[in-house]
């Protein structure tokens, strides 16, 4: 069931309707808003628009990341995976 919650990024307020948790919902604005920090502090004559935007890439570099990681995991666990149902077939 979605839920209306509201947020604050940037010192404008959305309500953005959400099947996620408010908690959840929190959790996002605190990461995103600890983001545009980090940018403004880079950025002394950024206007708003540059610092969302420098932001946003930020935040999809490190999703980018975090997936090609987990892929890399994966690919691992599945090769493991592999290896052992050869190690079992061959002791039936």
């Amino acid at each position: 069931m979605k839920e209306e919650t509201t947020v604050s990024i940037l010192n404008q307020t959305f309500s953005v309707e959400t099947d996620a948790s408010a908690d959840d919902v929190k959790k996002i604005n605190r990461y995103i808003n600890k983001k545009i920090e980090e940018i403004q502090k880079q950025t002394r004559k950024a206007s708003s628009l540059h610092v969302a935007l420098l932001a946003c890439m930020n935040i999809a570099d490190e999703f980018l990341k975090y997936q090609r990681h987990k892929d890399t995991i994966v690919q691992k666990v599945e090769k493991k995976v592999e290896n052992l149902i050869e190690i079992v077939d061959l002791q039936l």
